[in-house]
């Protein structure tokens, strides 16, 4: 019984596997175009005001119980981020971007498009080829964040999209009926590899229906 659960497991692994590379692939033709054209505005905005720093930044995160540094294209004024670097609490306790970006005076003028539809996000792309990450799993955890505690944390891969983040991105609108990593998790162990995928196509579409809808803020 335990051998027939750890097959399922190792087959469920593989498959999700199989589908991010080729969602990957197969998505390339939209994600690589506007991903370049969204580093080559940066770059003129950056020449264009003198204000240069990198068109990458990451951050370190948790996926599957271990650290990562997880990639997101730079949508920030390099003299703010140099800023809340040296004089922000929240940064110093947890190393995350995600408060600066509250301010819209520390966004480039491409950073307010790139927050509106979530376009910094594309930088993940590269975790995902990497195999650090998958397109639906848990919301990747803050370094400072406790994970031994949360197992889907430490048995899954952190999640380009998932439950909780698409409900707040469509702004409580979501169908799935779903909100936790906890509620994937128990999918994740319970259901079929044939189940689990429609599960993570609908996480996925649903991901999508909310970046369309560009409600970043």
């Amino acid at each position: 019984m335990v051998k027939s659960k750890d097959f399922q497991c190792a087959t469920k692994c593989f498959t999700k596997r199989a589908v991010d590379i080729l969602i990957l692939f197969c998505f390339a033709p939209v994600w690589v175009p506007v991903s370049l054209v969204i580093l080559l505005g940066v770059l003129l905005e950056q020449l264009i005001s003198g204000d240069f720093g990198p068109p990458i930044i990451s951050e370190i995160r948790i996926s599957q119980g271990r650290k990562f540094r997880l990639y997101k294209l730079n949508m920030y004024k390099e003299s703010a981020r140099k800023k809340y670097i040296l004089e922000s609490e929240r940064y110093a306790k947890m190393k995350t971007y995600a408060y600066l970006g509250q301010d819209t005076n520390s966004l480039r003028l491409v950073g307010r498009v790139m927050k509106k539809y979530y376009l910094d996000e594309l930088g993940q792309m590269v975790n995902i080829f990497l195999g650090q990450m998958s397109f639906v799993g848990p919301r990747p955890r803050l370094q400072m964040e406790a994970v031994s505690m949360d197992p889907p944390r430490q048995l899954l891969k952190s999640g380009y999209f998932c439950f909780a983040a698409n409900q707040w991105k469509n702004e409580d609108h979501s169908n799935l009926g779903f909100q936790s990593d906890e509620e994937y998790l128990e999918i994740y162990l319970n259901s079929s590899t044939s189940e689990l995928l429609k599960i993570d196509l609908s996480i996925f579409l649903d991901g999508l229906k909310a970046v369309i809808k560009g409600k970043g803020k």
